[in-house]
């Protein structure tokens, strides 16, 4: 399947607004961390491209709140983000879409934690979120 194709599928998958009522769109069954949540949990330190790229998880952890306010991705393609932040460390649908986990758990009611870049039907970042990622392991 060409990048296209795949950005056209996660679009319809996650975007589309559902068709009944009683219908959810799949990001409608994920977890998310707010912002207050997670600067409450992992503090907000500046963000800093060339760090987190090296960074521990509990590092990128602290840069995330202050990397989602930046808006500094919005607009920009995945190769954009993994030029900056280095290969992808975590899943979330599709490998074409950018994730890195910032904390990590095999207990379940904890879970692992995870930036998601979210996409367009043209491949643009749209916005980005932390999303809960069970039992995920770092790469």
């Amino acid at each position: 399947m060409n990048r296209k194709a795949g950005f056209v599928i996660a679009f319809i998958l996650f975007f589309l607004p559902p068709f009944f009522s009683n219908a959810t769109t799949y990001l409608d069954q994920q977890e998310f961390m707010s912002l207050d949540t997670a600067e409450k949990k992992y503090g907000s330190g500046s963000f800093d491209a060339l760090k987190f790229r090296t960074a521990k998880l509990n590092e990128r952890a602290a840069m995330a709140v202050s990397l989602i306010r930046s808006k500094k991705y919005i607009g920009k393609l995945p190769n954009d983000v993994k030029k900056d932040l280095g290969p992808y460390s975590g899943y979330f649908w599709s490998d074409s879409i950018p994730t890195y986990l910032v904390e990590t758990s095999t207990d379940k009611a904890k879970g692992s934690w995870q930036l998601v870049f979210l996409i367009d039907e043209q491949g643009a970042i749209t916005e980005v979120k932390i999303h809960k990622n069970c039992c995920a392991t770092s790469k």
